[in-house]
């Protein structure tokens, strides 16, 4: 799937089930799971510039829904989840970009989401991405 195709319509699926269920559901958070799992299992096969792009149009639709409505708290978390998951890939992205601070901003956001879903997996991923972070830049 090239880029200018599967990108875009990675997020338009999401935007769609949003537009039908606004404040979420578990449609909307099947297809944001599928999202970062489309952005993570592709990561290599996109300029990053392009998929930061992509990655961040889709965490700001779930964020949005998220504070724009009144969602029920099972689907809520797992919004989060998903949310938590786009952070840690846009500091991954940052990274590769050579946008440090960049980086730590959006892997400390990753760890909190992961935190508040109880996702453990993500904080520690977070965790030690932030480690290399740190490491890059020399601290």
């Amino acid at each position: 799937m090239t880029t200018s195709a599967g990108l875009p319509a990675v997020r338009e699926s999401l935007y769609l089930a949003l537009l039908a269920d606004p404040a979420g559901s578990s449609a909307v958070t099947e297809l944001a799971e599928a999202a970062v799992e489309h952005y993570a299992l592709n990561y290599s096969k996109h300029p990053p510039h392009i998929l930061f792009t992509e990655v961040r149009t889709a965490r700001s639709l779930l964020t949005e829904a998220l504070t724009a409505h009144s969602v029920e708290e099972a689907v809520a978390t797992q919004m989060r989840r998903s949310i938590g998951w786009l952070c840690a890939l846009l500091g991954s992205l940052a990274f590769h970009l050579g946008d440090v601070t960049g980086a730590r901003a959006h892997l400390t956001a990753a760890r909190t989401y992961g935190a508040r879903a109880g996702d453990a997996r993500l904080t520690a991923w977070a965790w030690g991405a932030q480690s290399m972070v740190a490491r890059a830049a020399g601290n």
